[in-house]
């Protein structure tokens, strides 16, 4: 219980301070590359007129990202590794090919659905998420 009241507080804290942070591209690659897909399928919007697409896909895995970093960093560290590996080659294609990036978008949703329900059993207000990139 207490390490779960801490993990709470400590994404919390981290989405607090994300939040704040100045708005660039972020890494990650095929996320953000799939956002790069037909707009009617990834729903994808502008931030603050600046030319990167965002949308509620890439913001819930970023959340992911930092529920798993304060849970387990060395497993974080591990998958991150992997993923900017592979990441720019794939985010690459994604830019290149519109079909390419919707299949990226569909593939991502079942990480997504994940990032849903850890946001569900933590307690987490959608509200937070939602600050991330806009």
């Amino acid at each position: 219980m207490c390490y779960a009241t801490a993990w709470k507080l400590a994404v919390d804290l981290m989405l607090i301070e994300y939040a704040k942070l100045p708005t660039t591209e972020p890494k990650c690659y095929v996320c953000s590359a799939a956002a790069h897909g037909h707009r009617r399928l990834v729903r994808s919007g502008w931030i603050n007129g600046i030319a990167m697409p965002v949308n509620d896909q890439l913001r819930r895995l970023k959340f992911l990202e930092i529920a798993l970093m304060m849970a387990s960093p060395r497993l974080h560290c591990r998958l991150r590794t992997m993923y900017d590996s592979v990441g720019p080659g794939l985010a690459r294609h994604c830019g290149r090919n519109r079909w390419f990036a919707d299949v990226a978008y569909l593939t991502l949703i079942p990480l997504e659905i994940i990032a849903v329900f850890v946001r569900w059993v933590g307690g987490f207000q959608d509200d937070q998420i939602s600050k991330l990139y806009r």
